[in-house]
């Protein structure tokens, strides 16, 4: 469950204690539960990261490729790396962001010579402007090759109400 809460200056009020009661109510003395705390709007939610990678199965599994493979490729296409030898040269300093190497040659060989070493950004370190870029470019190349994902759009607009 994921639900806002306001922070009044003293505490952190949720904004539907109806859903907080709902879920105690499936709950025994003793059980445990996990809170995360992070300011809303600031990173996707757990519910969010979840529907882009449905977005990302659906297509892997309609054009029979991995997850995996599809997200890099993505990642590349939005421009979500630097080149490695810019890195080595000290050209461009090492990003404070998570990541990791790739051969672009391997993703796609018409376009990059062999051996051309990228530092991939990683999806947790993500700001909101690339995830909502991420979201809607993979909502667009479902779209363009004929991926149904009517379902998965219902839940992602339930979940940015």
């Amino acid at each position: 469950m994921t639900t806002k809460a306001i922070y009044d200056g003293k505490r952190i009020v949720p904004d539907d204690q109806h859903a907080i009661d709902e879920f105690k109510a499936g709950l025994s003395p003793g059980d445990a539960v996990a809170l995360t705390f992070e300011e809303w709007g600031k990173a996707r939610t757990r519910l969010q990261q979840g529907l882009v990678h449905a977005l990302i199965g659906r297509y892997a599994r309609a054009h029979m490729e991995s997850a995996a493979e599809v997200k890099i490729r993505w990642k590349i296409d939005l421009g979500y790396w630097l080149p490695a030898d810019k890195i080595l040269s000290g050209e461009i300093k090492m990003p404070p962001w998570r990541g990791a190497w790739y051969d672009l040659h391997e993703i796609y060989p018409a376009l990059y010579g062999e051996r051309t070493i990228a530092f991939v950004r990683s999806e947790a370190t993500y700001t909101t402007r690339m995830d909502n870029e991420f979201i809607e470019y993979a909502l667009k190349m479902c779209s363009e090759t004929g991926v149904f994902i009517d379902d998965i759009i219902q839940a992602l607009s339930e979940v940015s109400k």
